[in-house]
């Protein structure tokens, strides 16, 4: 047997969608747009960690037993390079699993990585 993980994800973003939506207007009639995305993204993960188990040990296991091999291809002129990286089915298929998933959050609540990795310098390091 096998679950319908798009069916799933689906109901887990309406969920997400709707409850983060009425949770930003919880105060506010008129919230900032910032925190009404903020506020439907966290309800949708929320929604996908009562749904889903993620094996984040796949990753750092694959990485920290020296299972990826990294090759450089070609440095540039303008200072880029191009690397291979050889991983292992389990890693490619973790890094798979959570860019989809990524991208399915992404597309709905309008979040990019720029915007969390801003947000984990401000939590984690005081920067701006």
């Amino acid at each position: 047997m096998r679950a319908k993980i798009r069916q799933i994800l689906e109901e887990c973003i309406e969920s997400g969608v709707a409850y983060g939506y009425v949770n930003a207007h919880k105060h506010s009639d008129d919230p900032p747009e910032d925190y009404i995305f903020d506020r439907i993204e966290h309800a949708i993960w929320l929604e996908i960690d009562e749904h889903f188990e993620f094996d984040r040990d796949v990753v750092f296991e694959s990485a920290l037993s020296g299972d990826i091999d990294v090759e450089l291809i070609e440095e540039h002129e303008d200072g880029s390079a191009t690397y291979r990286f050889n991983l292992t089915e389990k890693y490619a298929d973790a890094l798979l699993q959570n860019g989809i998933l990524w991208a399915i959050v992404s597309g709905v609540s309008g979040v990019t990585i720029n915007k969390v990795l801003q947000e984990h310098k401000k939590k984690d390091f005081g920067w701006k």
